[in-house]
């Protein structure tokens, strides 16, 4: 119960998580680009669905990509401190998770692959790579590429609701540099997954019939099972 009443930073209720794997394609990113979009645009029009965007490692799934950035200029930080969670999304994902923007913008349309590399740090990030507060126009270099900093989003739990807060940064997926991973619909909807999944299995269907669904579940679900061991605990106690 303490668990699951804890502050996530995000808002579980109504969101469904749909996800797709486009990683046996034998195409270019530029046409999974496409089918993402129009899977997209399709999703958004479907009756109930309010808001939908994409994520690479939903929280609380239990997998995530970590990776050590530097900051110019910023020379007291040691490697662990640098450690950082990272996560590629589309344009509405703090929208759809009712995730806080505390300063900056959102990811938008003009993100694209061509364009200047951007990303959102979470506020623990900002205050820890950034102490004079000059986050936003600021940079970290992940993987020899300069990203510019152009929103700050709230904290949230990101592998499991044990592990304390760490800094997080969020890239949109459109500018992943190595290559177009599978991603996961982010759906906020009035209608229960059920309902959902059979106008998301057709709009698959139509647009990209060799894509298989992967997973379809609930975020209350996600974050349910994510706390398993401890059901398990408190039923045999």
């Amino acid at each position: 119960y303490h668990l699951l009443t804890l502050t996530t930073g995000f808002d579980a209720k109504n969101v469904t998580l749909i996800g797709i794997n486009t990683d046996r394609l034998k195409t270019q990113d530029t046409e999974k680009l496409n089918i993402y979009g129009g899977l997209l645009e399709r999703v958004h029009a479907m009756p109930g669905v309010q808001r939908v965007s994409l994520v690479e490692f939903p929280p609380l799934s239990g997998g995530g990509w970590d990776d050590f950035v530097s900051i110019p200029g910023q020379t007291a930080l040691s490697e662990p401190e640098r450690d950082t969670y990272i996560n590629l999304i589309g344009p509405d994902y703090l929208s759809v998770m009712k995730i806080p923007l505390l300063a900056g913008r959102r990811f938008n349309e003009s993100d694209a692959a061509a364009s200047e590399k951007v990303g959102i740090v979470n506020e623990l990030a900002a205050r820890r790579f950034f102490p004079n507060g000059n986050s936003i126009d600021g940079h970290v270099v992940l993987e020899n590429t300069a990203i510019r900093i152009v929103g700050v989003a709230g904290d949230v739990k990101y592998l499991s609701l044990r592990d304390p807060d760490l800094p997080e940064l969020y890239l949109p997926y459109t500018q992943s540099t190595g290559g177009i991973p599978s991603l996961t619909f982010a759906i906020r909807s009035s209608l229960k997954a059920q309902a959902l999944y059979p106008a998301f299995r057709q709009a698959v269907r139509e647009i990209a019939p060799d894509v298989p669904i992967e997973l379809s579940k609930t975020m209350q679900d996600q974050m349910n099972s994510s706390i398993g061991s401890e059901r398990l605990m408190a039923s045999l106690s």
